[in-house]
């Protein structure tokens, strides 16, 4: 039986992902599956929420933790470039560590606690000053999508959506902060 020849590129390719994948395990030993103290939860770091409803679970950028009150302020990221609006900035994939490239939503945003993070996805290897509210407010520095349209963009409905699930997501730290548990 003769061996196959893998083509350089495709060879290039599975390297380049088994360092990726590597240097994720490395990181994902670090920080743990799960976070129990602030130690554990940084800036930059990429977590699953999972919906308190039971619904579609979220990604979510931490962009800044609060050990006192242990909670974070996060936005809301997703993978689908064509649902990117003028208030979106694109994570490339050599900047998460994934295999594909995020978007990070800065018009949803909302605090979390750490326990209601699920498990460690990645980290962003970016300055987490352009996901401020200045940022967003000051105009996105390099927005990947164009402004939302008319009422009949489709975008509208998926940013909608996404609002409404960082509303879920962020009720329990709402309570939580205002001492209403």
């Amino acid at each position: 039986m003769a061996e196959v020849e893998i083509p350089p590129k495709i060879r290039k390719a599975i390297e380049e992902y088994r360092k990726r994948e590597a240097a994720r395990a490395i990181l994902r030993e670090i920080y743990g599956p799960k976070p129990e103290t602030g130690g554990q939860i940084r800036a930059g770091d990429i977590w699953l929420a999972p919906h308190p409803n039971g619904e579609c679970n979220r990604l979510a950028l931490v962009v800044k933790v609060n050990h006192e009150d242990q909670v974070c302020e996060a936005l809301l990221m997703h993978p689908y470039k064509e649902y990117a609006t003028d208030t979106d900035i694109l994570i490339r994939e050599e900047e998460s560590w994934l295999p594909y490239a995020l978007v990070a939503q800065l018009d949803i945003r909302g605090v979390l606690r750490w326990r209601d993070l699920d498990r460690w996805v990645s980290r962003v290897s970016r300055d987490m000053g352009e996901f401020s509210v200045g940022a967003l407010n000051g105009g996105v520095p390099n927005p990947c999508g164009p402004k939302l349209l008319g009422p009949h963009d489709e975008r509208r409905q998926f940013k909608r959506e996404e609002g409404r699930a960082m509303r879920a997501l962020h009720t329990p730290a709402l309570v939580q902060l205002l001492g209403l548990e």
